[in-house]
């Protein structure tokens, strides 16, 4: 065990916004900013953090060598003191919207919310009180968390398998673009689902396949050099959560609450990079994540809610 200070949420946190920033610079590839993400919202000792920033060309956050900003409001869900309890799978499940207007500003993605079939729906939910849990929103949560051998599992696919699917086309993230891909998810991968991530370019998708122990196989859709865009697999790994179906999705809502997140947590300018839609590794609940930056200060901060777009909490930026 790792001695010295125990590690706080701030701190994990801290560390996770580093990660992603080297992620989306090209430090890191996707499978090994999910192991460190892992690590770190896993950790129990700030010397275990350390680590995990060392070879990166990055700021290492001021909390990691002396105390940090007060912790951040703790999420509502059943395991919120167990800090084992912060999802696991942090980057393996997620979306990161972008509209037909979409330009990358500094690594971020600009959202520029379209009218007509993409215009956001506005909706006046709030979330619970910082410390208090609401009941309605951790018994949604649990509803959407589907036991693996529940689920309709599809066989896995050939390793290096590939297709394309002529009803889609280069990658941009509106609404309508993304009912069509998840619709072809669908019909090719299966319903269910433990990752979904879009970045600017390409999406990835992680779904459960049928198998002796749960395993999960994840896909990525993007531009292939000299092939165009189609769907390849990318990786095998074993897994043990709880699956997500795609029905639970709410676009209209997740759309919504982007909009929500760029003008109403404190960061004027605010753009979208990352939106996450994860199951907790240890208490099995799943949320989705909405992260937002400043572009001019890097400043950070994020909107979490459910799948179906309820909000469980805002975090705004503190100074």
């Amino acid at each position: 065990m790792a001695s010295g200070k125990r590690a706080r949420d701030s701190d994990r946190e801290s560390v996770v916004a580093v990660l992603h920033d080297a992620f989306v610079d090209g430090q890191l590839d996707p499978a090994e900013h999910e192991r460190r993400v892992e690590v770190a919202l896993a950790s129990a000792y700030v010397d275990d953090l350390r680590p995990l920033l060392d070879d990166l060309q990055v700021e290492t956050p001021a909390a990691l060598a002396v105390p940090g900003p007060a912790p951040s409001p703790q999420r509502p869900t059943a395991a919120r003191d167990d800090a084992a309890s912060r999802r696991a799978t942090w980057g393996a499940l997620g979306v990161i919207v972008a509209t037909a207007a979409t330009a990358v500003i500094g690594g971020a993605v600009w959202l520029g919310v379209r009218g007509g079939d993409d215009a956001p729906t506005a909706y006046d939910d709030a979330p619970a009180a910082v410390g208090e849990v609401d009941e309605e929103i951790v018994a949604e949560q649990q509803s959407q968390a589907i036991r693996w051998e529940d689920a309709e599992l599809l066989p896995e696919q050939a390793n290096g398998a590939e297709f394309v699917d002529p009803s889609l086309g280069e990658w941009t993230f509106t609404k309508s673009n993304l009912q069509s891909v998840l619709g072809v998810v669908e019909e090719r991968l299966g319903r269910y689902y433990t990752a979904l991530t879009v970045r600017d370019g390409y999406l990835s998708i992680t779904r459960p396949v049928a198998a002796t122990s749960p395993t999960t196989e994840t896909w990525m859709y993007g531009d292939e050099p000299g092939k165009g865009y189609l769907w390849t697999k990318a990786e095998v790994r074993a897994d043990t959560t709880r699956v997500l179906d795609l029905q639970d999705l709410d676009i209209d809502r997740l759309f919504a609450n982007m909009e929500r997140a760029t003008t109403g947590l404190g960061l004027p300018g605010a753009v979208v990079t990352w939106v996450d839609v994860s199951v907790g590794i240890i208490d099995l609940v799943p949320e989705l994540d909405i992260w937002v930056e400043d572009p001019a200060t890097n400043n950070v901060a994020w909107l979490t809610t459910t799948v179906a777009g309820s909000i469980v909490s805002d975090n705004p930026y503190r100074p």
